[in-house]
């Protein structure tokens, strides 16, 4: 992966099940989360996760 920004990602997961079966390819468009955890005059921190359950793949 390059460089992280706060520009939309689009990200395709795979996997494979307990029993080493396929999974369905699953893909989802995001934008990344830009806070300012130490205030407006410091740095811009960026943060992208995606979580894949039973429920599907959303980000988190």
């Amino acid at each position: 992966m390059g460089t992280l920004t706060s520009s939309p990602i689009d990200a395709e997961v795979t996997g494979l099940d307990t029993n080493g079966g396929t999974l369905p390819t699953r893909t989802l468009n995001f934008t990344p989360k830009s806070t300012k955890p130490w205030g407006e005059q410091c740095q811009t921190a960026i943060t992208a996760s995606l979580l894949l359950d039973a429920h599907g793949l959303r980000q988190s």
